[in-house]
């Protein structure tokens, strides 16, 4: 991305793209989640909230 520094090798992103989010959003009848690359919990949407 323009203007922003790469991570460093010890730094793992843990946020959801705009993109990402309205995925989320529109799959409101399908259990989803948003995982970072540690496989840690970043967002789920309600239909998950209520199965998990």
């Amino acid at each position: 991305m323009a203007g922003l520094a790469p991570p460093g090798p010890d730094t793992v992103p843990a946020h959801l793209t705009p993109s990402g989010q309205r995925l989320l959003d529109r799959l409101i009848d399908t259990p989803v989640v948003g995982l970072d690359a540690a496989m840690t919990l970043l967002v789920a949407n309600p239909c998950t909230r209520l199965r998990w």
